[in-house]
Parts: C-alpha cells; structure tokens; sequence
C-alpha cells in the first residue's frame, strides 16, 4: 500500500510549471505558446494558464491548444479579476519544482531556455531563482531595444536584494525562473498587491529567500503593447513609471508586509512627499495611491519623523550607496 503511494506521488511530480496570465492576447497567443512548447530537455512540463475573460478571441484560441495538448489547463474568468488574482491562482495549483513565467504577448526565442535555467538552480541550490537578458519589440514584432541592464550591473553572475534596492525594476517575468517553495500555500500578499504589479512583488519575494542567477544570452522578447484593449501589464505601468526608479522601489517596500507596519508606512510617507514634491499637479493620483496601500492592512497611527524621513529616502531611492 506505501509503494503504491509512492508511487502515485512520484507521477505527480512535474519538473516545471509554466505560469500564464493573458488577456485580449489573440494576435500573440500561439507564438507565446509555440515557444513554449518547442523547448528541448529532460524536464517533465505543465502549462497553467489563466484568461482575464479576454473580449476577443484569445479563449478560442486556448481551447484548440487545450485539447492538442494534455499537459495544459486553462482558467477561464467569466469576470475581469486583474493579473494578481490570476497569478495567485495559477501558483496554488502549480505542481512543478520550478516555476516558469511568460504573459502571452510575449515569447520565449531560445528552446533551450528552460533546460539551461533548470540545470543553473540545480547547481546552486543557495539560489531561489534564474534571469536573463531579453528582447523589446513593439507591436508590431519588430525588435526596437535589447536589455543591458543585466549585463551591465550584475557583473557578479547574480542578482541580489541590493541591486534591485540599487536598480529598481530591470527584470522582465518573461526570463523568470525560480524555485517552487510553496506547494498550493501561495502568500495571499500577491493577490493583497496593486492588480497590475503581482510581479513586482514576487521577484521581492524571492530575493528574500535568495539570490538570482543571471544568464546574460538574451532568451525572450517583451513586447511593448500600446493598445489600451490589449495592453499588457508592463506596458501599462511603463506609462507611469518609466524611467523613475524611486516609485518602482518605495512601491515594493509598501507592498511587502514582511518589513512591519511602521517602516512600511514610513516608507509611503516618504514616497508620497516626493512624489508631491515633482508633481505637485497630480494631488488627485497621489491620494488614491495613498488610498489604495492604506487599504492593504491596518496601521497603526506613527508620527512622521523627518530625520527618519531622509534615512528611508536614502535606503530605498538609492541617493546614498551601501557597500
């Protein structure tokens, strides 16, 4: 009866799991899923994917791929639920040791991917996840811009907590590979997170169980989606936060709770000052920004403290480097 149990536990053991949000995706669906399915190795593979109640025909579309291909499951949303749900529900039922990640406007341009990353955790076990450089394209496939970021700052071979304090947001979820620490318990603080930026969070919370190794080869390819029917997720925060790394960080401290209530709140007070500071104009944004994290738990009232202030600036904004 034990071996039978064992057995049966071991056939439901899958190398890596695949993590796919989509919505409004039919004109990039199948490449996204083809380059999926073209990867080479000897890894066994789920793909766990999940459409947003997509208004085209993207549903169709999964449908086919749903039944070619046994190793496939798709949520279909009847509601509008936005990516954190999304991810949340894809990783509590994810079986894979490793978890893989790739929105369905994008693609995968190496099939050797997921073997290479897969055999780079295997060798450096103190590590929770794997990156590489990647491709821009804009809508219409063409490629406008290579990623450098990587290569140029993490000359180590890893990517640590404090270059993504130092950094901010120079990872794409397209070349995110990591390790499967949950097994169905997924934090509920994803789904807690702002809609739009469930990844943020999660590369936050894997650099806290560890470093990323980088691939510098350039492996996918973001595409940059300005329809607003079909924008996908960076895109749309690209329209805020290009280009300001102070906003890309403090959001991260507010979002993780791990950090404690009062130096969370610390850290959205010195957030907000500077962001009223460089636009004052756009008080109405800065109130529901402010609306919108308060909500996320309840804390307990602190008095701001200036010295404390300029501490966080420092810490989070990178005006002060640590060694």
């Amino acid at each position: 009866m034990n071996k039978e149990l064992e057995k049966n536990k071991n056939e439901n053991i899958i190398d890596i799991s695949v993590i796919c949000p989509t919505y409004c995706h039919e004109e990039y669906a199948r490449k996204a899923l083809d380059s999926i399915l073209s990867q080479k190795g000897h890894f066994s593979m789920e793909i766990l994917i999940a459409d947003d109640a997509s208004k085209d025909n993207t549903s169709e579309i999964l449908k086919e791929y749903e039944e070619k291909y046994n190793n496939i499951k798709v949520i279909y949303r009847e509601e509008n639920v936005g990516a954190t749900k999304n991810i949340q529900e894809l990783l509590s039922i994810a079986r894979g040791r490793y978890l893989a990640f790739l929105e369905l406007d994008d693609y995968w341009t190496n099939n050797n991917k997921l073997q290479m990353q897969m055999e780079l955790l295997d060798n450096n076990p103190d590590c929770s996840g794997c990156v590489h450089s990647y491709g821009i394209s804009n809508q219409k496939g063409e490629i406008i811009e290579h990623s450098a970021e990587l290569k140029d700052r993490c000359r180590c071979g890893f990517f640590t907590m404090r270059d993504f304090r130092r950094y901010g947001f120079i990872i794409h979820t397209s070349s995110f590979f990591c390790r499967n620490y949950y097994n169905g318990c997924v934090p509920d603080i994803i789904s807690k997170s702002d809609r739009n930026r469930g990844d943020i969070t999660l590369f936050y919370m894997f650099l806290q169980k560890g470093n990323f190794c980088v691939i510098e080869d350039e492996m996918s390819v973001y595409r940059k989606v300005r329809d607003l029917n079909k924008m996908n997720v960076c895109s749309q925060n690209l329209k805020d936060i290009e280009g300001s790394r102070y906003r890309q960080i403090t959001q991260i401290s507010m979002m993780i709770d791990i950090i404690g209530p009062s130096l969370t709140l610390y850290c959205l007070l010195a957030d907000a000052v500077i962001v009223w500071v460089k636009n004052i104009k756009n008080v109405k944004g800065l109130l529901n920004k402010l609306l919108n994290v308060l909500t996320l738990r309840n804390f307990p009232f602190v008095f701001f403290v200036p010295w404390r202030l300029i501490v966080l600036k420092r810490r989070f904004i990178g005006i002060k480097k640590y060694n």
